[in-house]
């Protein structure tokens, strides 16, 4: 067995995101089409001689604790395998922004899940990985698998499809920090004509236009946040040559769809002052890499 293994985390954004209704329980049936980028934390994992899981992150905003769901998710490794939990470091490097709907934590949830199936030699398949996943959050399992994938009735019940073109994609994210909680429960006191855009957006895809598939962006949650700031980032992206922009999840990122990369790299100069986090990417066609 290995003394340390390394992957590569990759940050989502939502190209398309209805909410269909309410659980008995508080959460919501959705229907959402997510999509990897390539911006990505990076995870280590190395055994300890201490017997304890320890997180480590650049981030001191992050919780180095039992909150962490890096944490949480090797718990869950250890209970699926029914075996003692060994002594493990878990260091982490961010780059993707916290309470962005961007799924920093639940991709590294994931990258925490891939790195113990390598360095313990479980073997375990892509499915049963995602089983693991899948009960620490909606989008652990999409994290590991990647790509171009729906996501139906609370997140968990996922099919891959077409990935979508070759594009530049510009992410800005404000300083403002949005609950996924507090927006689900402020969308459920709107009263909102749903729009829905789903079955468009899903044959857009699958004829691989990626004009059309910009013009069809949609998220519910937008309502929501309803929020000046994040309308402005918009209405900059798309006077700057952006074919569609949009709040990815919850928020509070928003994400501009270019052609060209020159397009997209002179849209983000704009943003270089008073944002912390602006970022040029293309889509990752798939999840969580062992690098």
């Amino acid at each position: 067995m290995q003394d340390s293994v390394s992957v590569r985390t990759p940050a989502k954004i939502n190209l398309s995101l209805d909410i269909l209704g309410k659980r008995y329980d508080g959460y919501h049936f959705v229907k959402t089409i997510m999509q990897t980028v390539s911006v990505f934390d990076e995870i280590t994992i190395e055994r300890n001689e201490c017997d304890q899981i320890r997180i480590f992150c650049d981030n001191v905003n992050i919780p180095s604790d039992s909150r962490n769901l890096a944490y949480k998710a090797a718990i869950s490794f250890f209970d699926q395998l029914e075996i003692e939990p060994v002594g493990i470091d878990i260091s982490i490097i961010k780059n993707i922004p916290a309470m962005a709907g961007l799924a920093g934590g639940s991709s590294n949830a994931a990258g925490t899940i891939v790195a113990l199936n390598k360095l313990l030699d479980t073997r375990l398949s892509n499915d049963e990985l995602c089983d693991i996943a899948a009960k620490i959050g909606a989008d652990v399992p999409f994290c590991i698998m990647g790509g171009t994938v729906i996501a139906e009735g609370v997140g968990d019940i996922l099919n891959q499809i077409p990935n979508i073109p070759e594009c530049y994609i510009l992410i800005v994210k404000p300083d403002l920090n949005i609950s996924t909680p507090e927006a689900y429960k402020k969308y459920d006191t709107l009263e909102i004509n749903r729009t829905s855009k789903f079955d468009d957006m899903i044959a857009a895809i699958a004829m691989q236009d990626i004009e059309i598939i910009s013009s069809l962006l949609f998220n519910e949650l937008e309502f929501a946040v309803d929020s000046d700031e994040i309308k402005n980032i918009k209405d900059t992206m798309l006077k700057a040559g952006a074919m569609g922009a949009l709040m990815s999840g919850s928020g509070s990122a928003v994400y501009g769809i270019f052609e060209k990369k020159k397009q997209a790299t002179k849209c983000a100069e704009a943003f270089y002052d008073g944002y912390s986090f602006v970022e040029v990417c293309t889509p990752h066609y798939g999840g969580v890499e062992i690098i």
